[in-house]
């Protein structure tokens, strides 16, 4: 059962690294993906989560060195396809549990300047500062995350209804601009002005 979960999970990441799927962020978002990478995960009762980040293609851009990783302080578009179904519990009382967040299985968006505080005194709605996304089954989340705020998914606990099962996709973004809205250009140039 786990391995073709997993191989269905794995076409939901080729879905979310398509380039029709980046039209439709840009379409819902105003950001277009530049770079994208996904993952299948699957957090289990009593064993998983996930430490405090700000991300793969966040963390790969701050070396600086040359291949013009962009601005490290630019926004990401982060898209995570959420399944949790019901394996020991009725499926209503288990949707109840998720939504609860007493059994972990949410993930949570963090300021940086919090980061000293560990990950297990965030409960679901309580912290100031921390956006939580509980888990549900058959559901997409969207968030628009800047380099200042880090994610992780709380750990699952033995009281869990089931597995957590997701597709985690990043992406690096550049913003659509707006009919009538222009770039933030000057005419100079590096060398002095351009001439027209």
């Amino acid at each position: 059962a786990s391995r073709r979960a997993g191989m269905r999970l794995c076409r939901v990441r080729a879905l979310l690294r398509s380039a029709a799927f980046a039209r439709l962020l840009a379409a819902f978002t105003g950001y277009v993906p530049r770079a994208v990478r996904a993952e299948v995960r699957r957090f289990r009762p009593g064993l998983d989560y996930t430490l405090a980040h700000v991300g793969q293609l966040s963390q790969g851009r701050r070396g600086g060195g040359g291949g013009g990783g962009g601005n490290s302080a630019a926004p990401m578009v982060e898209a995570t396809a959420c399944f949790v179904p019901a394996v020991r519990d009725p499926p209503k009382r288990a949707a109840r549990l998720w939504d609860s967040g007493d059994v972990g299985g949410f993930e949570c968006f963090v300021k940086k300047e919090d980061e000293e505080a560990p990950a297990e005194v965030y409960r679901a709605d309580e912290s100031d500062g921390v956006t939580c996304m509980h888990a549900a089954s058959n559901c997409l989340n969207l968030a628009l995350r800047d380099a200042d705020t880090m994610k992780f998914v709380k750990y699952v606990n033995s009281e869990a209804p089931g597995s957590r099962w997701d597709v985690a996709a990043e992406y690096r973004v550049i913003r659509v601009l707006k009919k009538g809205e222009k770039a933030a250009s000057s005419k100079k140039r590096a060398g002095g002005t351009s001439s027209s």
